[in-house]
């Protein structure tokens, strides 16, 4: 029964006939994030170079996290490429592997392989681009701080490194990663694009049901202009109060319900 669903050597084969059939598609994405990430680094280096505090971790932090999700959201948006169009679609569906497979194929090269790429790349890129603007000439000495490999995923006491917001922050982007792998099934032509819209129109909804919400339950404490929802907050520890239980809950646990739906939804063409 399991071999239905999972076989190594059925899977081997089709994650080669993927890699080899996007070779050129994946080398050419590297080199491009290698040299836009330089770019990138190399212009938030300079429109530091005129600070008295140089480029610290309160910049470097931020410029992970944005490229990160940018990159996520262009990989992951594009998975199932041969589902966009009939003929490649029934082609993809007739492979000799089962749906879990592709499934999972998708889920490794996409979400698992861009993941371990990225952090090295990063950090390389960052160096680089570190020496290639002591070659500059900027209004004051650029004071570059030291940052590890793992620098964005460590953990400390103060501000928003501590171990439950970065839990928060790895569930988040997770989940935005399975709301986009969801939406590359879901969706046949431009599945970023409407994937993109429907996450941010699912977000306009939840708030949109809060302020109603607010309105019937709470219309004392209801000001369009300045507090259109009303949540009753406590604190659960020192750092930690209940609002931001609920949405790391409901971030964190949605994603198990978008993967599994995901899987369905290939396994619908496939019918």
């Amino acid at each position: 029964m399991f071999q239905n669903y999972f076989n190594i050597k059925r899977f081997n084969n089709a994650f080669r006939y993927d890699i080899k059939l996007y070779t050129k598609t994946y080398l050419s994405f590297c080199i491009g994030l290698f040299l836009i990430l330089i770019c990138i680094d190399l212009f938030f280096i300079k429109t530091n170079s005129n600070s008295s505090y140089g480029f610290g971790i309160n910049q470097y932090l931020p410029l992970f996290y944005f490229t990160f999700i940018v990159g996520l959201i262009i990989v992951v948006g594009t998975s199932f490429p041969l589902l966009k169009n009939k003929k490649s679609a029934i082609s993809y569906l007739m492979l000799p592997a089962s749906v879990f497979e592709k499934f999972l194929i998708q889920f490794v090269i996409r979400i698992v392989c861009f993941v371990i790429l990225f952090i090295p790349l990063f950090w390389l890129n960052f160096k680089i681009a570190d020496s290639f603007s002591n070659l500059f000439e900027w209004g004051l000495k650029i004071q570059v701080g030291e940052f590890e490999l793992f620098e964005a995923f460590k953990i400390s006491n103060n501000g928003f490194r501590k171990a439950i917001d970065l839990i928060a922050a790895l569930g988040g982007l997770f989940t935005l990663a399975a709301f986009l792998f969801t939406g590359a099934t879901y969706f046949k032509k431009y599945a970023l694009f409407k994937t993109i819209l429907s996450f941010s129109a699912t977000i306009a909804f939840v708030f949109l049901l809060f302020m109603v919400c607010t309105m019937f339950f709470f219309p004392e404490k209801f000001d369009l202009g300045r507090s259109p929802v009303n949540l009753e907050d406590y604190r659960i520890s020192k750092h930690f109060i209940n609002i931001q239980l609920y949405i790391y809950i409901m971030g964190i646990v949605s994603s198990f319900f978008l993967l599994p739906l995901a899987y369905f939804k290939l396994k619908e063409k496939e019918l």
